[in-house]
Order: C-alpha cells, then structure tokens, then sequence
C-alpha cells in the first residue's frame, strides 16, 4: 500500500509540474510585459544572445490566454533564433495597434541569424513554426513569417486584446 501511495504521489507531483509548464502561476499576477522581459533576461544568461525589448506606450492589461500565447510565441522564437538561426542579436518589438476599430497587440521578434526560406521547410519539419502559428490563431490572432537567406528572420504577431476575438 505504501508503494502505491508513493507512485501515485510522483505521478500527481509529475502532472502537476507538467501543468505548471504550460500555466505557470506567475502567469496570472505578472504584467505581460514583466513577463516577457523575464524571459528576455533569461534568454540572454542561457544563450548569451542580445536581446532587445522595446514596449511602444502604455499597453492595456490582457487576458490570461493572450499572456500565454505571446508568451509561447516569444519563447519558441527566441529558441529557433538561437538554435536554428545562430542569432546573437534578437530585436522584440511590442505595441499596442487599432485594427478596425478593435485594440490589438502586435509583437515582431527579428533576429541576425542565417535566415531560411520558409517555403522550402517542409511543415511536418517545423513543429515549433507550425505551433505558433496554431496558438496565435487559436486567441484570434494573425501569424506571419519573413525570412531569405543570409537575411535572418522576422515573426509577426497580432492578436486581439480580448482572447477569442476575432483574426
């Protein structure tokens, strides 16, 4: 019995960190830009690759699954700037925009790395590309990619500032 009790604690312990990757609790009580400056900083100690953060004006609260996604899209990006795009400079840009009338966020992530040409990455190669996009469309949002060889790549992100609004 004592075995099972053990086993069945590791497990709950093991999904209970597992959850926390995907919603930690700092998520709810940070701003987004504390949040994203943390990561920044964070980035930079691991990578040793320059991060700029530039916020444009005073940015309104958003909700949890915005905080998230943008969260999720600066992490991957961050990631494949590094792994895949050898950058040691990346340049995130964050601001507030009025797309018909509705408040958006839009984000840009823009690294010096090696570049790609983004039609000849098979989908199924790019798990991460293909999840930011999806998480982005999932708040209402809109996903772009630039990238040419030698030119390194740009991410662009909208999203609505209501979750679930409309892309």
């Amino acid at each position: 019995m004592e075995r099972i009790r053990v086993l069945l604690e590791g497990g709950l312990n093991e999904v209970r960190s597992f959850i926390g990757a995907f919603r930690p609790p700092e998520f709810e009580a940070r701003g987004l830009v504390a949040l994203l400056e943390g990561l920044a900083l964070q980035h930079e100690a691991m990578t040793g690759t320059e991060i700029v953060l530039e916020v444009r004006g005073s940015l309104p609260e958003v909700p949890l699954p915005v905080k998230i996604g943008l969260y999720r899209v600066l992490q991957e990006g961050l990631s494949n700037a590094y792994r895949h795009g050898g950058a040691n400079l990346v340049t995130v840009r964050l601001r507030r925009v009025v797309r018909r009338g509705e408040p958006r966020l839009r984000i840009s992530i823009s690294d010096n790395g090696h570049g790609f040409d983004p039609r000849a990455v098979p989908a199924k190669d790019h798990f991460g590309l293909q999840g930011m996009r999806d998480r982005v469309e999932m708040i209402g949002g809109r996903f772009r990619l630039r990238s040419r060889p030698g030119r390194g790549a740009m991410i662009a992100v909208e999203v609505p500032v209501a979750a679930g609004g409309g892309g």
